[in-house]
């Protein structure tokens, strides 16, 4: 149990933020579960602005825009709370 937390652990910190980051993208697009299983109940961001083109006059765009940052703010923070494992993961190799 010492080793796993003295020599296992700390060489995959790196691997597990970025799995995390991955999994919390991943998570937030879940397009094609939202676009084929659910096309009428709730949607994920991506199906919403994919069904906004076109149904007015064209696309609106600023709405595009402020939905757009509302959906990769928290990808943003939590990237930021895991910079430090990410760039030591990088320097490392």
């Amino acid at each position: 149990v010492r080793t796993l937390f003295a020599v296992v652990l700390p060489q995959a910190k790196t691997g597990m933020a970025v799995t995390a980051v991955f999994c919390l993208i991943g998570a937030m697009n879940e397009y094609a579960f939202a676009l084929t299983l659910n096309p009428n109940s709730p949607q994920t961001v991506p199906v919403y602005f994919a069904g906004l083109q076109g149904k007015i006059r064209g696309v609106p765009w600023p709405e595009v825009a402020a939905g757009a940052i509302l959906f990769v703010a928290p990808i943003v923070v939590f990237v930021v709370l895991v910079r430090n494992h990410l760039l030591r993961g990088v320097t490392f190799g």
